[in-house]
């Protein structure tokens, strides 16, 4: 037996089967049994990415400050990634170092390297998960100016 969990609430839940064998039997013979499962959680609400800018300061045009917040309305946000220009995804720490909470601060800043005399525009693309594996994504745009 199984079900679709997006259709029902995030939530805990616990589920309850009764099965019989009177269908197949007399009043008298038929058998019922019931269990109750341990109970579990449904979270299929994806984390919210909110605020994402990338900073480009004069004095550090190739080393942009990235900053966003991640909120889940259910369970704690796990880790987030960042991709440059689609690139490889990279793991970005929280600004509390421990993802722990249902809302999350990220604040970094792009590796120099990453940027070596590349001026011109620009896309960050973020994803957080939460404690389901549910992903939500953000991306902006950013402007590197010519020296």
């Amino acid at each position: 037996m199984s079900f679709d969990a997006a259709l029902i609430p995030d939530g805990g839940y616990q589920i309850k089967v009764v099965a019989s064998d009177a269908p197949s039997h007399t009043p008298a013979d038929a058998l019922t049994g019931e269990k109750v499962s341990e109970r579990f959680e449904v979270d299929t609400t994806p984390p919210v990415v909110s605020g994402l800018k990338a900073t480009v300061a004069a004095a550090s045009p190739v080393a942009p400050l990235v900053t966003f917040d991640a909120e889940d309305a259910f369970s704690p946000v796990a880790h987030a990634e960042y991709s440059l220009d689609a690139g490889p995804w990279q793991f970005v720490e929280p600004a509390g170092i421990l993802s722990d909470s249902r809302h999350e601060h990220y604040e970094f800043r792009l590796p120099a390297s990453a940027l070596d005399s590349k001026t011109g525009e620009h896309l960050i693309t973020v994803r957080v998960y939460d404690r389901h594996d549910n992903v939500g994504v953000g991306k902006t745009v950013f402007i590197v100016p010519a020296k």
